[in-house]
């Protein structure tokens, strides 16, 4: 390698970036939007400007750059920074940290750069010169929940606070903004440069916020996967075909959000009764799973809310058919109705059933244990608001993801009469009873969380 090219290398971020970095999964890496963004983060770095909201498809190594080439440049030109980094987990902060780590390990020696054994954790990375003499910097991962007090920082890196569309709630984008304010912005010095970089899900995420709010701080800059004339923003690893596919496959509503930082917006009524779709899917598919959640009524008069039990097949296509809605003010036959429809659905309909909090829920729950024997039950815990409990079932039927097989006249009428008015009607049974359904069927094995809806196995 001839002088000019490891001159070029070692200050030019861009350059940096694919020899150091994307060298290790991708040769011969063109990308046209990293080249600009590089150029961005050098302005940043120079002072030209403080703070930088970055908004990028996923998979368009928005990381690799940011999380990972941008810290290692910066400290091994300038090692008494002291970078931070927030993620939106600790198993990401762990991750990258680890990342950064073995890049250090590799690369340190070339730049008078060796880690310190001061500090071996992977989230917490300090260095020494190739005499062991410790400098001052030092780069920290945290995840959104931890702790990021007891230290000076020149470079706050927030990469992509949202863990997906699980937080795209009511209640959790107001709870991410109040987290941004009361701490993050805590920790921002006069001298302190800050990048915000995430995919945008809704106009009022913490972008929008930033936006509408704060605006005369920040740069701003949008990357769409295609461009308004069709062309990908990544064609050398992202052909425009492919974009379509996923398109097709997302539906165009998630695909404005996630790959074209087109913002989700509410529509006038909450659930946008045109997105109804009533009937079967066209195209058949198998049973994956099927569940009836309960929302139960504790008084029987005529002001009082109705009993409403929803049916919920989840499909191998992704769909979810609502089947069947049991709807009525049973007052004392409450027990037996749950029961006969427990015996019509068969033990392969697992069973949910709204209770309160504490143990005054717990004993109630066990009590449905005792009249259902033999049956899969699952107690659902209100935790969150009814709009955040019914935005995910809300945004699964405004992507096209909802069917309603309801022939009944008059249980089609009170459906939409309950959407309508939702979140401010009279009554929003089925609304919760349907939430608490879709919520149990789609909510993630792994991390056992949906908004709103939190399964407690007994």
């Amino acid at each position: 390698m001839v002088v000019e090219d490891i001159e070029r290398i070692r200050t030019d971020l861009y350059s940096f970036y694919k020899y150091y970095v994307a060298s290790t999964f991708k040769e011969n890496l063109h990308a046209r939007h990293i080249d600009v963004l590089s150029a961005k983060l050098l302005e940043l770095y120079r002072g030209d400007f403080h703070r930088l909201c970055v908004a990028m498809p996923p998979r368009h190594s928005k990381s690799s750059l940011v999380t990972e080439a941008f810290p290692l440049w910066l400290i091994f030109h300038d090692p008494s920074l002291n970078i931070l980094i927030v993620n939106n987990s600790a198993a990401l902060s762990e991750k990258f940290g680890i990342a950064l780590r073995e890049l250090v390990k590799k690369y340190g020696y070339e730049f008078n750069l060796l880690l310190s054994e001061v500090k071996s954790a992977s989230t917490y990375l300090m260095f020494t010169d190739l005499k062991g003499e410790l400098y001052p910097g030092s780069i920290r991962l945290v995840g959104a929940g931890g702790s990021i007090t007891g230290q000076d920082v020149d470079m706050l890196i927030i990469d992509d606070p949202y863990e997906g569309f699980n937080d795209i709630t009511p209640g959790l984008l107001e709870k991410k903004i109040v987290w941004f304010k009361t701490i993050i912005e805590q920790r921002i010095e006069p001298h302190t440069r800050l990048i915000l970089l995430h995919t945008r899900w809704n106009s009022n995420d913490l972008q929008g916020y930033l936006m509408e709010n704060e605006a005369e701080d920040y740069e701003f800059i949008s990357f769409p996967a295609l461009y308004p004339d069709g062309e990908p923003l990544w064609p050398e690893r992202y052909t425009k075909s492919e974009l379509l596919k996923k398109k097709e496959s997302l539906g165009e509503r998630l695909f404005n959000a996630i790959y074209q930082q087109k913002p989700l917006d509410d529509t006038g009524d909450f659930f946008n009764l045109s997105k109804i779709k009533w009937g079967l899917p066209q195209e058949g598919s198998s049973i994956l799973d099927t569940c009836r959640a309960w929302d139960i009524a504790s008084a029987t008069n005529n002001s009082n809310d109705y009993t409403v039990g929803v049916k919920i097949i989840k499909t191998l296509n992704g769909d979810y058919i609502v089947s069947d809605i049991v709807r009525g003010k049973f007052g004392d036959e409450n027990k037996r109705i749950i029961q006969k429809t427990a015996r019509i659905d068969t033990v392969n309909t697992v069973i949910v059933i709204e209770t309160g909090v504490a143990a005054a829920g717990k004993l109630l729950f066990q009590e449905w244990e005792e009249q259902l024997p033999g049956f899969i039950l699952e107690q659902a815990i209100p935790i969150h608001s009814k709009v955040d409990r019914a935005t995910p079932f809300k945004n699964a039927i405004l992507d096209a993801k909802v069917y309603f097989n309801i022939s009944d006249s008059l249980v089609r009428d009170a459906i939409l009469g309950e959407f309508k008015s939702f979140p401010e009607g009279k009554h929003d049974d089925i609304v919760d009873a349907a939430s608490y359904a879709y919520n149990y069927l789609a909510h993630d094995e792994e991390n056992d969380y949906t908004p709103g809806f939190k399964v407690i196995k007994l």
